[in-house]
C-alpha cells in the first residue's frame, strides 16, 4: 500500500505561479503530483487514475472546482479533496465542504500550512485501504468477501466478486477488458472479451437494484467502471 509520504495528489490550479509552487513544494516533501490547470482536464484525470489527494481551486476557467468536486463525487470519487480559495466567506466554506470537499484552505496560505492540511488529510484511511466500501447503495466487505446490496446479502461466484472488488476498490477509473483479464480474472478459464462481458451481465444482474439503473458503466469503446 502507498504511504503517505509517497501518495499520488493532482493539483488544480489555474494560477500558474501558485500551480508551480504547489507543485515543487509537494514534491520537495515526497510525494508524486501531476498538475492541471481547469476542471475539465482535472476530471480526465480523475476517470483514468487514483489520486489520493486533490488540491482544488475553486475560481477555475470555465467550470468550477466546486463543480468538478461535485461532478467526481457524483461519479464515486473516494480521494480527499483540499478547496484552495480566496473565498473566506461561511457560507462558501460551507458550499465547499457541502459538495464533497474535505477542508478548506483560505488565499494567501503559507506552503507549511498547506503541507500541515495534506498530512492530515492523507492519514484518513483512503478505500485503497479500506476493508468495507460503500457505494451507491452496494457493500463490499474485503475481511470478510462478502457483498450486500441495500443491506441484503448478495452471493457471487469468486470471478464476480474479484471483479467488483476491482472496480469499487477504484470507482472513478475506467478498465478496459485487457486491464480486468490482467487484474481480476481468476478462474481456469481462459479470458476473453466475451467472458468478460458475459461475467460483467451476471455481476450486473446480481447488484443492480432495479432494472433501469447500472452501477457497473459501460464506457463504449474503452471498458467499465463503478458508479453510481
Amino acid at each position: 500500500m502507498e504511504s503517505s509520504a509517497t501518495a499520488k495528489v493532482l493539483v488544480v490550479e489555474d494560477n500558474l505561479e501558485l500551480n508551480d509552487l504547489l507543485c515543487d513544494t509537494l514534491t520537495s516533501h515526497g510525494y508524486t503530483v501531476t498538475a492541471v490547470s481547469n476542471a475539465e482536464d482535472g476530471l480526465d484525470l480523475l476517470s483514468r487514475e487514483d489520486f489520493r489527494l486533490i488540491l482544488l481551486d475553486w475560481e477555475l476557467p470555465g467550470k468550477s472546482g466546486l463543480d468538478l468536486c461535485a461532478a467526481a463525487r457524483a461519479q464515486g470519487l473516494v480521494s480527499s479533496i483540499l478547496f484552495l480559495t480566496a473565498r473566506s466567506d461561511i457560507n462558501d466554506k460551507v458550499a465547499g465542504l457541502d459538495s464533497g470537499g474535505d477542508d478548506y484552505l483560505t488565499k494567501p496560505f503559507e506552503m507549511r500550512e498547506m503541507l500541515a492540511r495534506v498530512r492530515a488529510l492523507l492519514s484518513r484511511p483512503s478505500t485503497l485501504s479500506r476493508t468495507v466500501i460503500s457505494i451507491a447503495g452496494v457493500q463490499l466487505d474485503k475481511e470478510n468477501n462478502t457483498v450486500s446490496v441495500n443491506g441484503q446479502p448478495v452471493k457471487l461466484t469468486s470471478q464476480e466478486y474479484s471483479i467488483l472488488n476491482l472496480l469499487m476498490t477504484h470507482p472513478s477509473r475506467v478498465y478496459s477488458v485487457d486491464e480486468i483479464l490482467d487484474k481480476a480474472w481468476k478462474t481456469d478459464a481462459t479470458g476473453s472479451n466475451q467472458a468478460v462481458r458475459s461475467a460483467i451481465m451476471r455481476l450486473r444482474s446480481k447488484i443492480d437494484s432495479a432494472e433501469d439503473s447500472e452501477v457497473i458503466i459501460s464506457i463504449k469503446g474503452v471498458g467499465y467502471k463503478f458508479g453510481p
